[in-house]
């Protein structure tokens, strides 16, 4: 029995295979060559035929039983004919629509009821409003039959069954997420018929069982978001912890027993997770902080391969006792600007903890919180001074991953979860690398957040909307 989960990113596709008792047998990547939006260059079927390609020419497949669970970049699509043939090229998350469009929607709904029935604020990188675009436009081939999430696409081209999942179903724009459906208010003000649109799957199960495929039988179980599958992998318990993943943008994510809403910023993301009685919330930084480090050190000429040697010499300068804005360091030592970014940085994350997760109504009647600690992947989980920091000022222990497909590893435990009908456990901890910091200067960085960094960011992010 093997059970397979494929992550199709924007830059690379990564698979990983694991077994009855979720421990890895086997990973594959594959870089994603990409110089332009034709559907040839980015040919989603084409990455997953070449994963499975390379896993069976290994022969795992032989005589085995396959479950697989795609998972994927959301708020990407394709149009279809018929036949589930592209029609169009393959439309990015990175692509935006025009403003006119996206207002167009918030003088019908306005903001904040559109954010209430999808989980996002308009915003011109939904597909919703990309098709908007393109059927006002009259840009949209006559032959179109269909609209596909990437892997709604796959599953298509390889089955001839047009189904998706709930999380990538409501980062469309296009779905009421507390309702598991299109909304047809949205559909109608788009221009869309829901037949274009595949049938929603709202919990794990295995949609389309043992389908003959030129690598054996395989059995496809219910899709995902990435940030729902990462969420998988780190084996969030619901209303105790969070996920940060920390890679060129960094988001937090939660499982919840509500949505947790942000009427007047928007900042959170709630929407329906796979898991019964559970929603996930997403909340994006609103910088890329990874990249930002990269800048930072491009500015001294230093590479990130130069980071681990400046690390140790971090803790030689001391706690910080003014504001620090991660875009405005004018530090000249190198070493000390790093330390200056890393405790900015720390300190976002610990506003965003506190804002929406600690102080939300998901707290305790004695208003202790309930997240217990922090699981962190991402490039910054390599880190041995960033981690702590986050421990620090968020007052929780941090456990940082080191594993490169720790997405597609949620997706393998959906496979998994989905075929033996209930919850599987995250292997984690047993398959690779994960390095444990507990705070030890809380006092003293959270004495610098409450003075000089809250008090910053409740100003510069958050609006009164009283």
């Amino acid at each position: 029995m093997y059970f397979c989960g494929i992550d199709i990113g924007t830059t690379n596709t990564k698979a990983v295979l694991i077994d009855s008792d979720g421990g890895l047998i086997d990973s594959a990547s594959i870089v994603v060559e990409c110089s332009g939006t034709s559907i040839e260059q980015t040919n989603w079927y084409d990455q997953f035929s070449a994963i499975f390609d390379e896993f069976y020419s290994k022969g795992y497949f032989t005589d085995s039983k396959v479950i697989c669970s795609i998972t994927a970049q959301g708020g990407s699509f394709i149009l279809l004919d018929e036949k589930f043939n592209p029609v169009s090229r393959s439309y990015s998350w990175t692509e935006t629509a025009a403003t006119d469009v996206v207002e167009g929607i918030k003088n019908i709904f306005g903001a904040k009821q559109y954010y209430r029935i999808t989980g996002w604020e308009p915003d011109g990188w939904l597909p919703a409003f990309k098709l908007k675009e393109l059927i006002s436009k009259k840009q949209m081939s006559e032959n179109t039959r269909f609209i596909a999430t990437v892997p709604d696409f796959i599953y298509s081209h390889i089955t001839g069954k047009f189904v998706t999942d709930v999380t990538n179903a409501q980062i469309t724009g296009l779905c009421d997420f507390q309702k598991s459906c299109w909304d047809e208010e949205i559909l109608d003000w788009v221009g869309v018929d829901e037949s274009f649109l595949p049938k929603i799957v709202s919990r794990l199960s295995i949609v389309l069982d043992e389908v003959r495929t030129k690598w054996g039988r395989i059995s496809f179980v219910t899709s995902s978001h990435d940030q729902y599958a990462a969420m998988q992998a780190a084996g969030l318990c619901k209303d105790m912890e969070v996920m940060l993943g920390s890679g060129t943008a960094w988001v937090i994510n939660g499982r919840t027993s509500e949505p947790i809403f942000d009427d007047c910023n928007f900042i959170t993301h709630p929407g329906r997770d796979l898991i019964k009685d559970c929603f996930g919330s997403i909340i994006g930084t609103g910088r890329p902080i990874g990249r930002g480090l990269d800048e930072l050190l491009a500015k001294f000429n230093l590479t990130t391969k130069q980071l681990d040697g400046m690390e140790k010499s971090l803790n030689q300068y001391d706690f910080p006792k003014e504001k620090v804005l991660a875009a405005d360091i004018q530090e000249a030592d190198p070493v000390k600007a790093v330390k200056q970014y890393m405790e900015a940085t720390g300190s976002l994350i610990a506003f965003f903890l506190e804002k929406f997760y600690l102080n939300c109504s998901l707290a305790t009647s004695a208003g202790d919180p309930k997240s217990r600690k922090i699981i962190m992947s991402g490039g910054a989980a390599v880190s041995r001074f960033w981690p702590q920091v986050i421990a620090e000022l968020c007052g929780l222990s941090v456990e940082a991953v080191n594993f490169s497909e720790f997405t597609a590893y949620g997706a393998a435990l959906h496979a998994k979860s989905a075929f033996e009908g209930r919850q599987s456990r995250s292997n984690l901890f047993e398959i690779t690398k994960v390095k444990h910091y507990e705070p030890i200067h809380m006092n003293q960085y959270q004495q610098w957040y409450k003075q000089y960094q809250k008090p910053m960011f409740e100003k510069i992010l958050i609006k009164n909307c009283n």
